[in-house]
């Protein structure tokens, strides 16, 4: 997946390039929901500090891997050292969190 995170007047900004499997990246505008620290099980997987911005489901997260070739289950793969910082850099509940193709 080619990722570009940009921060615009508070908001995170996130272009993806789709999903994979039977799970599909969704679209549109969101929020963050809610951030949960160390490392987080879910049932496509495990992941980093993620800050979730639908329900508790797709969520910006730590990976060791973040190719550059879409391989998404809905999620945003940020590197690990970025993930230990980037939930201070947010406002959970509430930044604007867009997704788009």
């Amino acid at each position: 997946m080619v990722a570009t995170h940009q921060f615009e007047q508070g908001r995170v900004r996130q272009s993806i390039g789709g999903g994979c499997g039977v799970a599909i990246t969704p679209t549109g505008n969101f929020r963050t929901t809610v951030y949960m620290p160390g490392w987080v099980t879910v049932p496509l997987g495990e992941m980093y500090n993620p800050v979730f911005f639908i329900s508790t489901v797709f969520a910006i997260h730590g990976d060791t891997d973040v190719p550059v070739n879409p391989v998404s289950h809905g999620c945003v793969r940020i590197p690990m050292d970025i993930a230990a910082f980037f939930h201070n850099m947010v406002k959970t509940p509430g930044t604007e969190v867009f997704v788009y193709k």
